[in-house]
């Protein structure tokens, strides 16, 4: 549809030049109408005319960027919803636990486990249809990984412990305006989670502080997710999220559990880019 708007302002243009032209050129060649440049009069009719051309174009113009406007914020606008949970690790390392709660008794922790997932908005108000996930850039979580204090063994052993392949993640007919659906978080996310955490153990039992501070403070990022999805017009669309983990283990400074080390985890979407067909 814009295409068709574009050839039309192209086709008004050309007209707009042309006519008058083209009228002038003819009158030159007709007896008993005299040219412009000879009758005050007709130079005034083809101004006039010009100047409701030139007024007619700038007023279709202005409607066409109005109609683009209008398209853009009546499309679907997809975005992932930050998410904040506790990590609750056995001590010895075997059995973890994510959750919404908090607790302080370790009684209470199996009662606690939560499956990982994650909410996926459409804050736009025309629905997506024919939304498809994967999650891709696998390889960018062993840079993340590094900058933990880990050494040449570790790192290719991280590196021969997951496959770099794109992995698929959700598949939904519809999530209509202004709703919101719960993806189940795939199998990776606790994965690379739990191994954040066993290095950054590994590091401690070494005493090997000199990269803590990014593990504590920042962001590890694990990998990307690609969204495809259709507006109703049938409009291809693709979103492109980088996924990041950050960790907080200054609970553990108060916590009352004495089998199981609790972390604040929190998982945070970027929008690296959106594309158009």
């Amino acid at each position: 549809m814009d295409k068709n708007i574009k050839k039309i302002i192209i086709a008004f243009i050309i007209v707009i030049i042309l006519l008058p032209l083209v009228l002038n050129f003819a009158l030159l060649f007709i007896d008993f109408v005299p040219s412009v440049g000879d009758d005050l009069e007709m130079f005034e009719a083809i101004s006039g005319y010009l100047g409701g051309a030139i007024g007619g174009l700038a007023t279709l113009i202005a409607i066409y960027y109005t109609f683009l406007k209008t398209k853009k914020d009546y499309k679907p606008m997809l975005c992932f919803h930050y998410c904040t949970m506790y990590y609750y690790s056995s001590v010895n390392g075997v059995y973890s636990h994510f959750s919404t709660k908090y607790v302080d008794q370790d009684s209470d922790v199996d009662g606690l486990r939560e499956s990982l997932a994650f909410q996926l908005l459409n804050i736009g108000i025309y629905p997506a249809v024919e939304i498809v996930a994967k999650i891709t850039k696998m390889g960018d979580f062993l840079e993340s990984a590094k900058l933990l204090k880990l050494t040449e063994n570790e790192i290719e052993d991280l590196n021969n412990s997951y496959v770099k392949e794109d992995q698929g993640l959700f598949r939904i007919n519809v999530i209509k305006q202004n709703d919101s659906v719960v993806i189940p978080a795939n199998s990776w996310f606790e994965f690379f989670v739990n191994r954040l955490i066993q290095y950054n153990r590994l590091n401690n039992s070494k005493k090997a502080y000199v990269n803590n501070n990014h593990f504590v403070n920042g962001e590890f990022k694990l990998f990307d997710i690609q969204i495809n999805y259709k507006d109703i017009e049938g409009t291809p669309n693709e979103d492109i999220y980088s996924v990041y983990v950050k960790f907080d283990q200054t609970i553990q400074l108060t916590t009352k559990l004495k089998n199981y080390e609790p972390w604040t985890i929190c998982f945070s979407f970027l929008k690296k880019k959106t594309n158009v067909s």
